[in-house]
């Protein structure tokens, strides 16, 4: 019995997939388990296994096309199976039975009839001759009885009066009768003439600026889908922070030089004071999940964005508040090198619970980010910069970046979201407990 593979869902946010390479030819033997195409979803390229065994008969779709999800895209088999049915009529289809003949009337031997004579024209009696006109009607003093604009119109026509018939009252010769003897209708009145409009100037067209359009990416069109859930339905209100980093950058060094073996950065530090900041203000790890309600996370699974050519992707560190600084590190890196080699697995880059991206590394000072539903907040880091700082009686060169909390103001109110960035400026400026 032919089996049917369809567009997998893949993941929680995958609406459609786009072959990349088919791992195997028509006609190939195919096992249950065996890999057959590298699909792209929207976050990741992925293999698409078959769950049964057969041979390959048909693929739908060739590399480079995309399907939505449930959609046909090969079918298994027998070597010999008609799965005409099934691709509609493909190169497997059976030729389809000619039609029969129409039946062909049968010969009669009886001679046709005759054709019915025709019936004799019936002449139509001759229209009575009209009547001459009636000699033009003259008053009792032996005056012509016509308005005076008709004997104007009648100068200018040349018509005779003595062969005009009157139909005005008392037989007086009106316009209507001096047009009708002269064989014209009755001059409809002039319209007036509209003012003549300026000829408007077409509009010039924009010269055509050279490009090339593309289609957007499987991860691009995810990006798009999910903006557009966030941006206008969710209320975003933003809190901006500076925070000293002068003892976080001392930390990080202090590790570097007495524990190489340890690799942490800034940003496994960040994540660290986030997750411990989420703690006490558990408001900012929840999220808006229907009319009236929200949810309140128990773990703290914090995404970091990782930006690819064609969008980003957002790894999840699971458990962040139960774990130490170098555990977070070394996962977070781990995540990160797959992100970037699109290898995540969806259970590694959905269900994040608070969102940290940074631009520090391209030199960006500040920026908003746009929260990623359904979680209620997002934090943007900026990078680390020399400034003038005062201090006591005199000016010194610090070390400050800047941080920017976005909010959902469903679930967060301002004030909770000042107190979460200030508790995460003490932990920053404050970093030993986070290394312990």
């Amino acid at each position: 019995m032919a089996i049917k593979i369809l567009m997998p869902k893949l993941s929680d946010t995958m609406e459609e997939g786009t072959i990349i390479s088919w791992y195997m030819d028509e006609g190939d033997e195919v096992k249950a388990g065996d890999a057959i195409a590298e699909v792209e979803t929207d976050k990741a390229v992925m293999d698409l296994q078959s769950f049964s065994s057969g041979i390959l008969r048909k693929k739908l779709l060739e590399p480079g096309q995309a399907a939505p999800i449930g959609e046909l895209i090969a079918v298994l088999g027998t070597a010999d199976e008609d799965i005409s049915d099934i691709v509609g009529g493909g190169a497997e289809a059976k030729p389809a039975a000619p039609a029969p003949k129409p039946a062909e009337e049968p010969k009669s031997a009886a001679p046709a009839p005759a054709a019915p004579a025709a019936k004799p024209v019936e002449e139509k009696p001759k229209a009575a001759a009209a009547p001459s006109p009636a000699p033009p009607v003259e008053s009792g003093e032996g005056r012509l009885m016509i308005s005076p604009a008709a004997r104007k119109l009648a100068e200018e026509k040349g018509v005779d009066l003595a062969k005009v018939h009157g139909t005005g009252p008392e037989g007086r010769i009106v316009e209507k009768d001096i047009l009708d003897a002269a064989g014209t209708s009755a001059p409809a009145a002039a319209a007036p003439k509209p003012a003549a409009k300026p000829t408007p100037t077409p509009p010039v067209a924009a010269p055509a600026v050279p490009g090339e359009v593309k289609d957007l990416s499987q991860m691009r069109k995810a990006i798009v889908r999910q903006m557009a859930k966030s941006k206008a339905p969710v209320p975003h209100f933003y809190l901006t922070m500076e925070i000293p980093m002068e003892k976080a950058l001392e930390v990080v060094a202090e590790v570097k030089e007495t524990h190489p073996e340890v690799k942490i950065g800034v940003n496994d530090l960040v994540i660290k004071a986030a997750a411990e900041s989420l703690k006490k203000f558990p408001q900012l790890n929840s999220s808006y999940v229907e009319e009236n309600k929200v949810k309140v996370h128990k773990a703290i699974d914090i995404g970091v964005a990782v930006g690819l050519e064609d969008g980003l992707i957002t790894p999840v560190i699971r458990d962040c508040g139960n774990k130490a600084l170098k555990v977070i590190a070394a996962e977070g890196k781990v995540l990160v090198e797959r992100a970037r080699k699109r290898g995540l697995q969806p259970d590694e880059y959905t269900g994040a619970t608070f969102t940290i991206t940074n631009l520090g590394m391209f030199g960006v000072e500040s920026f908003i980010a746009v929260i990623n539903p359904p979680e209620a907040a997002i934090l943007a880091i900026g990078t680390i910069s020399d400034v003038p700082v005062v201090a006591g009686s005199h000016v010194k060169v610090g070390k400050r970046m800047m941080v920017t909390l976005s909010c959902d103001h469903r679930v967060v109110d301002g004030m909770q979201g000042a107190q979460f960035l200030q508790e995460f400026r003490h932990l920053m400026e404050n970093p030993v407990g986070l290394v312990v």
